[in-house]
């Protein structure tokens, strides 16, 4: 007694609930002569759990056997299992050994489901109870097991009158013909003569906070703890924000923490950085965060012996990366089906053991993410030159109108190459026509038929535009020259796109060719000059020239037929003379 009490001494330093020794891993609570021995090793034959009172617990239960052979009763946590279990000896004794037998098989587990209790008042022999319970009824189905005899077992009977001890489960109406869920309070601690109990009482009140029985906070050295026996979580100061380091859930039940053994307490329950769900006991503390993480709302909660273990799971490999899919189910980890893991924004890697499997939390997930793109060069534009180069409008402002012929035999638009069809009509028609003129001179008719026949088969002009109007009066007009003179002219039609500059052009080689010879040289010359001067820069002068010169090509027909045949005169006797 005497190494006890100076241990406690100095091993305890928590003013609320109990003493945390975070070397060994032990709790001390009470008057300084309880220890609990050590974390989650839960009740045992010198620490357990026991009823201040068991006057009621016997006369409740001797009534439930009243109206079944199968009560149960029901508990919630492993402490109250253990209680439980001694309330159940207790009745036993009470009602002598042979009146009943007691099962508690379906105790030691530690999952839990939560039951909805209510405040009931209960009158047992005159006597009247208030306590908060939850009350169900059902009947016993399956193999009920085997019964102790004095020399074996023997299969149980539906005359048997059993108590079954159970942990909270769904399927409970299948196990019992009645079954009670009791609220408990703590009492105190008791030092027996072998071993040291925690005392607990049936409670008038319904309450949904976590059992105090042995909850203790210590707070030191940028260092807290808080636990209840079962429950261990251990947190540390890291660059000003706390981390949990160590997490070990051994069992499992839905309550909320209480506030008052909650250090650096928050206001928000639905906070996202708090890591353990409220709901799941987690303290509303700024102590229960991991950087990295949030709030686990789908992660197996509801199984036990949950452990936090730092690093990857062996056999897996966790990469770092924004393009990760992000917060799912937290997983179970087959090293075997999938090595490869990421997380998007993971201050550090963590996973837990649960049970036999290993989970990793939500923010870890299957590292399917799409390959890395390779980063393109940069491009450099460095200037050669101080000159810039002409736009668009000046470029194609260089090129002739859209009715206009190239001396280089334009594509055809249509077959992809060669003359237009159009223009090669019109040469072979100028053609015929030379021919047709210097053959048939003195017969009017046959020339008329042959024209007509020319025209059938190359085409009439249009002679609905100025260039089609020139083309016929020029080939008219000339059939009685000679084929250089038509194709020239022609060819200037056709070059030009322009009536008026072929007037213009006919003219000044009338007056530059007796002077200078080379006609055609130089009419051409004149043609091209004209055609940039006025088609370009004077484009409403040279619509007004381009109606201008169709009018005087048609009225002056006849002259200029008269003044070809007189510059044909002239040509024939110089040829004559030289």
């Amino acid at each position: 007694m005497v190494v006890v009490f100076t241990m406690y001494i100095r091993r305890v330093a928590g003013d609320v609930g109990c003493g945390i020794d975070t070397t060994r891993r032990t709790i001390s609570c009470g008057s300084g002569t309880f220890v609990w021995k050590q974390l989650g090793s839960g009740p045992t034959k010198d620490h357990s759990v026991e009823l201040d009172d068991y006057a009621f617990t016997n006369l409740y239960i001797k009534d439930m056997f009243d109206g079944t052979n199968k009560p149960c009763l029901i508990c919630e946590d492993a402490l109250q299992c253990a209680a439980l279990r001694r309330a159940a000896v207790a009745a036993r004794i009470s009602m002598h050994p042979g009146v009943m037998y007691v099962n508690t098989t379906l105790s030691y587990n530690r999952t839990f489901i939560e039951t909805r209790k209510r405040v009931l008042t209960v009158t047992l022999e005159s006597l009247e109870y208030k306590v908060g319970s939850y009350v169900t009824h059902g009947r016993l189905e399956g193999d009920m097991g085997l019964l102790p005899t004095t020399f074996g077992y023997h299969p149980e009977r539906d005359t048997d009158k059993v108590l079954r001890i159970v942990a909270s489960r769904s399927d409970i109406r299948r196990m019992c013909g009645k079954a009670i869920s009791f609220q408990f309070k703590f009492v105190g601690f008791r030092r027996g003569l072998y071993g040291s109990n925690v005392q607990v009482a049936v409670s008038k009140q319904v309450s949904h906070h976590c059992p105090t029985y042995l909850a203790g906070v210590a707070v030191k050295n940028d260092r807290t703890i808080i636990t209840d026996g079962m429950f261990w979580m251990e947190s540390e100061i890291v660059n000003g924000t706390q981390r949990i380091v160590v997490l070990e859930m051994l069992q499992s039940h839905r309550c909320l923490w209480p506030s008052t053994y909650t250090p650096d307490a928050l206001p928000d329950p639905t906070d996202l950085n708090i890591f353990i769900p409220p709901v799941w006991g987690g303290p509303i503390s700024k102590a229960n965060h991991i950087p990295g993480y949030k709030m686990q709302t789908d992660f197996p909660w509801n199984n036990s012996d949950i452990i936090l273990m730092q690093g990857p799971v062996p056999g897996t490999r966790v990469t770092v990366d924004p393009r990760c899919n992000g917060r799912m189910h937290a997983r179970t980890v087959d090293p075997k089906s999938n090595e490869t893991w990421c997380c998007q924004a993971c201050d550090k890697i963590i996973h837990f053991k649960v049970g036999d499997t290993y989970v990793y939390p939500m923010e870890i997930q299957v590292g399917t993410m799409p390959a890395q793109e390779i980063p393109r060069p940069k491009i450099v534009e460095t200037p050669l030159g101080g000159e810039e180069e002409p736009l668009m409008e000046d470029i194609l402002g260089r090129y002739g109108k859209a009715d206009a012929r190239s001396d280089f035999h334009p594509a055809n638009s249509e077959t992809g190459g060669g003359f237009d069809k159009s223009v090669l009509n019109l040469l072979c028609l100028a053609i015929a026509l030379q021919l047709i003129g210097a053959r048939t001179r003195t017969t009017t008719w046959s020339r008329l038929i042959l024209t007509t026949f020319a025209m059938l088969i190359f085409g009439l002009p249009n002679i609905f535009s100025s260039v089609g109007l020139s083309a016929w009066v020029f080939l008219v007009a000339s059939s009685t020259y000679q084929p250089t003179d038509v194709l020239m002219n022609l060819w200037i039609i056709l070059q030009t796109g322009s009536s008026a500059v072929v007037l213009l052009g006919f003219m000044i080689r009338r007056k530059l060719s007796i002077v200078l010879g080379h006609q055609h040289l130089m009419a051409l010359i004149c043609l091209q000059f004209l055609f940039w001067v006025v088609e370009r820069q004077q484009r409403a002068f040279s619509i007004f020239l381009e109606a201008v010169a169709a009018i005087v090509l048609i009225g002056a027909y006849r002259g200029m037929t008269q003044d070809l045949l007189r510059l044909k005169l002239i040509v024939v006797t110089y040829d004559c003379l030289l």
